[in-house]
């Protein structure tokens, strides 16, 4: 009876120690992958071996079970009947700083539906946990890592293309990074942008209105100053050209009339949690906020329409259009002017 006793001691100790051992793991294990969404359909190191190997066949249908697998796990189950026309890139880059590959994928679902899914490495698998939405067609992706402050910005090069209705194409660069496990716009510039303007949209009583053409070129670099501020600087070409003829179709020829360049920094600001021209006042409230646009800095501006404003932001994030004559700026934040 005694050795009974014993030995159902030693069993109770054992499974208590066992228990303990399973809660320590799975403790671990849950702070480790806490921002992790396990799915069903797990994407392999060997798929994606696959997807960039010179093998056409094997690339292509390593290329269609990814996409599918993305699709899903980004809630775009309704678009897999159309993945022969999705394009789909991906991006080996080490976006979570744990000094492995992991994955960035974009797909573009339509010429102006874009999505990224960011798939972390984990053993043998890609995981799936946390996507950027609302993108248009994705030209390309890149990182840029702030070592000091443990941040990753992720850019993408995107194209806008309203040619029928609002006569606008637009080829920028919009920023994003991971606020409160949400990836966020935090900045946004067009490389080039083409506009087109008759002058009978605003006075239909003019008899021959003229057609204007707006053209923005920028020339865009980042740098992180000696005081560890990152700053994005941007050159930025104005122009604005006048038809030749007044016709009702767009011209086919038009003649510069007038040009503005400008030197101008935008800097990263952790109390907005955005990239900012400068900070300012409003006068009615002596609120502090973050300056974002100013529109006398707009290719639009050349038309002289006389509705001038700021794009600022308050330190809850809240982004709203104020007018000039209700704000102090407090930085100067244009490098550099000509053309005036």
């Amino acid at each position: 009876m005694r050795n009974l006793l014993k030995l159902l001691s030693i069993l109770l100790i054992l499974v208590i120690i066992f228990t303990f051992k399973q809660f320590l793991i799975s403790k671990d294990y849950n702070a480790t992958f806490k921002n992790t969404v396990f799915t069903y359909n797990q994407i392999t190191k060997q798929l994606i071996n696959n997807y960039f190997s010179e093998d056409t066949s094997l690339k292509k249908e390593a290329e269609n079970i990814i996409k599918e697998y993305v699709l899903k796990d980004l809630g775009y189950d309704n678009w897999l009947d159309y993945i022969k026309y999705i394009n789909i890139t991906i991006y080996p880059v080490d976006y979570s700083n744990n000094d492995n590959k992991d994955l960035i994928i974009a797909l573009n679902i339509s010429k102006d539906i874009g999505v990224i899914g960011f798939y972390t490495a984990i053993d043998d698998y890609y995981i799936y946990n946390n996507k950027i939405e609302n993108l248009v067609e994705i030209k390309n992706v890149n990182t840029i890592v702030d070592k000091q402050n443990n941040r990753i910005f992720i850019i993408t090069e995107e194209f806008l293309d309203e040619r029928v209705g609002a006569y606008i194409t637009d080829l920028f660069i919009r920023v994003h990074t991971n606020i409160d496990k949400k990836f966020k716009e935090v900045f946004r510039v067009s490389k080039e942008y083409e506009t087109y303007f008759n002058e009978s949209w605003l006075d239909p009583s003019i008899d021959s209105p003229k057609w204007y053409k707006l053209t923005e070129n920028n020339l865009i670099d980042y740098l992180i100053t000696e005081d560890n501020k990152f700053v994005f600087n941007v050159s930025k070409s104005l122009n604005k050209l006048e038809g030749k003829k007044a016709s009702v179709e767009i011209p086919k020829d038009f003649t510069l009339i007038e040009t503005k360049n400008y030197d101008i920094k935008y800097t990263w600001m952790d109390k907005y949690n955005y990239f900012i021209l400068s900070e300012g006042i409003i006068k009615s409230t002596k609120e502090k906020v973050g300056i974002i646009e100013d529109s006398r800095l707009n290719v639009e501006s050349l038309l002289n329409f006389s509705n001038e404003y700021f794009k600022i932001i308050d330190k809850n994030g809240k982004i709203r259009i104020i007018k000039p004559d209700n704000i102090k700026i407090l930085n100067r934040y244009i490098l550099k002017k000509s053309g005036e």
